[in-house]
């Protein structure tokens, strides 16, 4: 997979301090049913709350009156997913101001491809939280994705964390070996690292690819 580093400007970020998981909360449209019928408990993003994170950090835009008056912080979208997976009733549960929410609100209402609650089998309807951080202070970042594959055989290796080094922001790799992480921008290399394998670091300055080949640790040098 070829690696892509795409320089980002006016950043805002979701979740957890830009670069943790997207958090939900979920409250389900169905009367005196317990958890125990429920096959999922919340929503979820089709593609991944990876690629749900990329397209809101590639989308959404501070607006600039805000940064000029040095506005920021924390919003929440309540929505709707349907029995269809589509995104509805929408409507701001905390805001910031006039521009912000705007802005939330029109990224919120682009998010498509929703898997919905099952309940005995049955998508239901559901509503949901969205937490959506507007942080004036980031200016730029890097989105990095890639592939950790095992040097002596070739095949991909699950669950690598791949780690910005210096700091705790950090993913795994998927099962297919591939990894998307959002870097910032004054940090300039990734650590990964996995059980049995030897730790291994790799600059991000200037590089086209990044698609890491990792060795099996060797035990005897501990022998």
């Amino acid at each position: 997979m070829k690696t892509i580093i795409k320089k980002m400007k006016s950043l805002s970020s979701i979740g957890f301090a830009l670069f943790g998981l997207l958090t939900i909360l979920t409250s389900l449209n169905v009367n005196a049913q317990s958890n125990s019928d429920m096959d999922s408990s919340a929503p979820v993003y089709s593609s991944g709350t990876d690629a749900l994170r990329e397209f809101i950090i590639e989308n959404l835009n501070h607006p600039e009156e805000a940064k000029r008056n040095s506005i920021s912080g924390n919003l929440i979208i309540g929505c709707m997913i349907n029995k269809e997976g589509k995104i509805k009733n929408c409507r701001i549960l905390r805001g910031i101001n006039h521009d912000c929410d705007n802005e939330a609100m029109r990224i919120v209402k682009l998010m498509g491809g929703w898997q919905p609650v099952l309940l005995q089998g049955k998508p239901v309807d559901s509503y949901i939280s969205i937490p959506i951080d507007f942080n004036s202070d980031v200016n730029s970042s890097m989105i990095i994705r890639g592939m950790v594959v095992d040097k002596s055989t070739g095949l991909p290796v699950e669950n690598v964390l791949v780690k910005v080094e210096g700091t705790n922001v950090g993913t795994i790799t998927k099962i297919d070996g591939s990894y998307c992480i959002i870097v910032p921008e004054k940090y300039t290399a990734l650590e990964y690292s996995s059980n049995g394998y030897t730790t291994k670091t790799e600059l991000i300055d200037k590089k086209q690819s990044i698609n890491i080949e990792i060795e099996t640790e060797n035990y005897s040098d501990y022998l």
